[in-house]
């Protein structure tokens, strides 16, 4: 009897956590997104997994809770807060923001898009328009890019040309970009507000979001006015039975989801080549080896082991979904602690990449861990770039099989190097862990 109640009582304790002085002394602390960026790794060696930052709001940095919150009892926490009402203004109802009946049918029905045979046709795509590029940065006077706009672009890029077969204009390129770099940082503010006030930051947000679904509602229009088919995603939403708004919340939520992530991941590896090039060598080395000169295809992503540890380390030290918000809809346990109901859980991601009780010197660059290594030092749910369970991310092989490609195509024909400080670079904490509007490097042909 005193075992079980020593158990039960122990199952009922709060987690620790910092106190109120210590969160104001913060020097990020008037902003919660830098503060969740640079003090939870901090915060964790000090206090744990699971941390109360207030009477109901829970910072979860640990894989075990991870699991549990996401995959073993996911129906218990819903995204439906304050964070996801503001997404909803630039993604509407798709994949990233429903939840229930409705994403259980869009999900079904739009997983057909991201089968093996599909991923195949789309590498040939991914590598044609990467020589695209590369041969308009060969073709232009100067030989330096900027890599944050030269890598969005290019992921944007190859999104529309895979999920809806459109080759999409610079216009079309800075539309949607514009969108996404005013509009996340707007909604990660704290200090935003709702539509109908007039704010200057308000009105020039909505105007662009109504002109990126302006310009995406063009391309939807067209296709189904000339009646053609190409077998891809947009045909996927035209003959389902999705009505109109559906059609357009989800298009846009593929195509801003699936250019963005693997954008940031791609930046974040030529910043992190540029600063080893040891490690740019040894990607070279196998480049020549397994390639030589011709073109990689989708069947070589698995004989480029090098090529895939770099992508994922640079996944690791910057997950570009970094945070993912959840509210607890009925009291739980986790990590032996109870957690009541309508409590908040921050789940930040880069924290959990970078927790030193599950990761051997967590903050170095060290693509070898994924080649096996230390194959014993990682936790199952310790890496996550596309979260886990029945939300995870529908487009994670996608994500992989570009990136690899991409970095493969790229590195076989140039040598990227930085012209910025890059001991001075450090990512900011929006919905997506961005780099820097400006990263510009010099290419050198190979």
């Amino acid at each position: 009897m005193e075992n079980i109640s020593k158990q039960f009582f122990k199952s009922r304790q709060s987690p620790r956590g910092p106190s109120r002085l210590e969160l104001s002394d913060s020097s990020a602390s008037n902003n919660f997104l830098e503060f969740l960026l640079t003090e939870s790794p901090k915060l964790t060696q000090k206090y744990g997994d699971t941390i109360q930052l207030s009477a109901k709001q829970y910072l979860i940095t640990g894989p075990n809770a991870f699991k549990h919150i996401l995959k073993t009892n996911p129906n218990n926490y819903t995204k439906r807060n304050l964070t996801y009402d503001r997404i909803k203004h630039i993604f509407g109802n798709g994949l990233i923001v429903s939840e229930g009946p409705i994403w259980e049918q869009h999900r079904q029905i739009l997983q057909e898009a991201f089968t093996r045979d599909r991923l195949t046709e789309y590498a040939t795509v991914m590598t044609s328009t990467t020589q695209d590029f590369i041969n308009n940065w060969r073709n232009q006077s100067s030989n330096s890019i900027n890599l944050v706009k030269e890598m969005m672009h290019l992921t944007l890029t190859i999104a529309f040309r895979v999920f809806s077969n459109y080759n999409p204009t610079l216009k079309d390129l800075q539309i949607i970009n514009f969108a996404i770099q005013h509009g996340t940082p707007h909604i990660s503010h704290a200090l935003f507000v709702h539509p109908w006030m007039p704010s200057v930051n308000n009105l020039l947000f909505f105007w662009s979001i109504r002109r990126m679904n302006n310009a995406l509602q063009n391309i939807i229009t067209e296709r189904h006015t000339n009646g053609k088919s190409y077998g891809d995603f947009l045909d996927l939403l035209l003959s389902s039975n999705f009505n109109k708004d559906e059609i357009l919340d989800e298009f846009k939520t593929i195509l801003l989801t699936g250019h963005e992530t693997t954008a940031c991941g791609l930046t974040w590896t030529w910043h992190l080549l540029s600063k080893h090039p040891e490690y740019r060598l040894l990607l070279e080395q196998e480049l020549n080896t397994v390639l030589g000169d011709r073109t990689p295809t989708f069947d070589d992503c698995a004989s480029l082991p090098m090529t895939k540890a770099i992508f994922l380390e640079a996944l690791r030290l910057y997950p570009a979904i970094w945070v993912l918000p959840r509210r607890v809809l009925q009291s739980d346990t986790i990590d032996g602690y109870d957690i009541p109901s309508e409590s908040q859980l921050i789940l930040n991601i880069h924290a959990l990449h970078r927790n030193p009780h599950y990761w051997n010197n967590p903050e170095q660059f060290y693509p070898c861990r994924f080649l096996g290594e230390y194959p014993s030092e990682r936790h199952t749910y310790a890496f996550l770039p596309f979260s886990i369970g029945p939300h995870s991310c529908i487009g994670s092989h996608f994500s992989m099989v570009e990136g690899i490609l991409l970095i493969a195509t790229l590195a076989q024909q140039l040598r990227l190097e930085a012209l910025y400080n890059k001991n001075k670079t450090s990512p900011k904490p929006f919905l997506s862990l961005r780099p820097p509007n400006k990263m510009p490097m010099k290419f050198s042909i190979r």
